[in-house]
């Protein structure tokens, strides 16, 4: 009989599987210990997977906008970023960049809501601070403006841009 036959794969078969009948499961070795349970460890390295990805992706968007910010593409940057925060509202930059755009089209409300949004993730960022100051500033609240602007050079006293604007409105 050839060794690749047909026959003898039939034969082979048959006869190990008359053996397991007669000798039955009985004489298998079973393991002591259960069998260790993967689906938590599968589970945590597909939401890490997950993050990382969403993390990917938001990064992605972000520097899209930018350069479309950069591009002169004001419009463009805008739907991007209203995207981003629809997907990622906690995006601190994308809603710092957002709020910049606003400023510059001088859209004041738009832009105090979203600065007021990023004071409350983290009231200690001197750039926050410099922006609701000068929003403040054109909304005709002096009082608000100073506070906000003096923050801002208490944060980053290094930050020469901050002085100056905190001295322009001052003198």
């Amino acid at each position: 009989m050839n060794k690749n036959s047909p026959t003898r794969t039939v034969l082979l078969c048959a006869t190990s599987a008359a053996t397991l009948a007669i000798i039955g499961c009985a004489n298998l070795e079973i393991p002591d210990a259960p069998v260790e349970d993967i689906a938590p460890q599968r589970a945590e390295r597909l939401d890490n997977g997950v993050t990382a990805f969403k993390q990917q992706h938001d990064d992605a968007q972000f520097k899209a906008a930018m350069s479309a910010w950069q591009n002169g593409d004001p419009a463009g940057c805008q739907g991007l970023l209203e995207k981003l925060l629809a997907r990622s509202p906690e995006h601190f930059a994308a809603r710092s960049l957002l709020a910049d755009l606003y400023l510059e089209n001088s859209q004041l409300e738009m832009a105090e809501r979203h600065l007021l949004t990023l004071l409350e993730q983290d009231p200690n960022v001197a750039q926050v601070h410099h922006s609701l100051g000068l929003l403040f500033e054109e909304l005709g609240q002096s009082e608000n403006s100073l506070f906000h602007l003096q923050r801002a050079v208490e944060l980053a006293p290094g930050n020469q841009i901050y002085a100056e604007t905190l001295a322009l409105f001052t003198a």
